[in-house]
């Protein structure tokens, strides 16, 4: 499996302020049964709020494509999957 499900993810909590913060504070909780490899739940739970801060600070963080990003939050499961 690829980055889908971690940048559907990242991206929701791009878009969605209250899951940002839960992904922030409590990532464990957020990533329990998620489908995620270990590489990418080491990314996320590395998150930081400043992260967020644009686009392109996000996708550094995850080592991934700002495109790849932006196209996971275009996709319908990103706007509409809260954690």
């Amino acid at each position: 499996m690829g980055n889908q499900e971690m940048l559907i993810l990242v991206g929701h909590a791009w878009q969605c302020p209250d899951c940002r913060r839960l992904l922030l504070e409590a990532p464990d909780k957020v990533l329990r049964g998620r489908p995620l490899s270990a590489e990418q739940r080491q990314a996320l739970t590395a998150l930081r709020a400043e992260h967020f801060a644009s686009l392109a600070d996000l996708a550094a963080a995850l080592n991934v494509a700002t495109g790849d990003l932006l196209d996971a939050m275009n996709h319908a499961r990103s706007r509409l999957r809260h954690f």
